[in-house]
């Protein structure tokens, strides 16, 4: 492969450190089964790097180098500290004998420490390039789950406009439900219809319900009931119905709320059960 994503260059320094985690690992390891030589060749001269590294750190200074440093700051500490003479003293020199061997270690160290800073300052770069990559992810993660809670604010907001627009309607009509005695007898609640939007908004009080049964909502117009949808009885027995559209046939009349089997009718213009409230407009 000639060329690879940016991010598998950067992945290269911190697999060589063993800093991914088992998912970046695994997915860089599927990249280098596809016979990716340059990631290949340049995870070699990490782990060369860091081999190096490694070993120049961990290698003691040179003892009889060591000695004769300790023994220059000990005749240091022994002479005055100041001259009492006019002539300006002069630093200690300490004469070090001749090492044939130092030339060489020179010519071969110093190759070895350049090698060594560069892939420190690589590795250095590889792993503020992906904690980076990580926060700027992270971030822009934050930023798109805030617009999208932006959004649905805003939408909830203009909702919520709408229904107190209807509610404020003049033209907006208003129904009281009453029970027919076909169910319980303390069943109650109000309906509020604007017919220039046809929005409806119902609010039921005291709905109990048993084991497979529903209460359903239905709109009564000139040619005869359409159902509304199952009503969600809340805790308590109340429910809130917020139509934002009501199709009937022709001139809405009056609600009505019908006792019916798990699911509601089957029909969806007439109740298969009894009907236990109306509220006429």
């Amino acid at each position: 492969m000639s060329e690879r994503p940016d991010e598998f260059r950067h992945l290269c320094a911190l697999y060589a450190l063993g800093s991914l985690d088992e998912a970046e690992a695994a997915r860089f390891e599927a990249h280098l089964r596809t016979g990716c030589s340059a990631c290949e060749a340049e995870i070699a001269q990490c782990f060369e790097g860091t081999y190096v590294l490694a070993k120049a750190v961990a290698s003691p200074p040179d003892p009889a180098l060591r000695a004769r440093v300790l023994q220059d700051i000990a005749n240091a500490a022994d002479s005055p500290a100041r001259s009492t003479s006019d002539a300006p003293v002069r630093p200690r020199h300490v004469a070090l004998p001749p090492d044939p061997g130092r030339r060489d270690r020179r010519i071969v160290r110093f190759p070895a420490i350049v090698a060594t800073l560069g892939w420190a300052a690589a590795i250095a770069a590889a792993i503020l390039g992906a904690v980076e990559q990580r926060v700027v992810r992270q971030l822009e993660s934050e930023m798109t789950a805030l617009r999208v809670q932006q959004t649905q604010l805003e939408s909830q907001l203009l909702e919520e406009r709408r229904w107190a627009t209807t509610m404020a309607s003049p033209a907006a009509r208003t129904a009281v439900f009453a029970p027919t005695g076909a169910g319980g007898s303390n069943l109650s609640g109000w309906a509020l219809y604007d017919p220039s939007t046809q929005r409806a908004i119902v609010v039921l009080e005291n709905l109990q319900l048993e084991p497979g049964h529903d209460f359903e909502l239905w709109a009564i117009g000139p040619r005869g009931p359409r159902s509304l949808g199952v009503i969600q009885v809340e805790f308590g027995g109340r429910a809130v119905v917020r139509l934002t559209r009501v199709v009937v046939p022709a001139d809405l009349a009056a609600f009505a709320v019908s006792y019916e089997a798990a699911g509601g009718s089957p029909n969806p213009t007439a109740p298969a059960g009894p009907v236990v409230m109306v509220g006429n407009l």
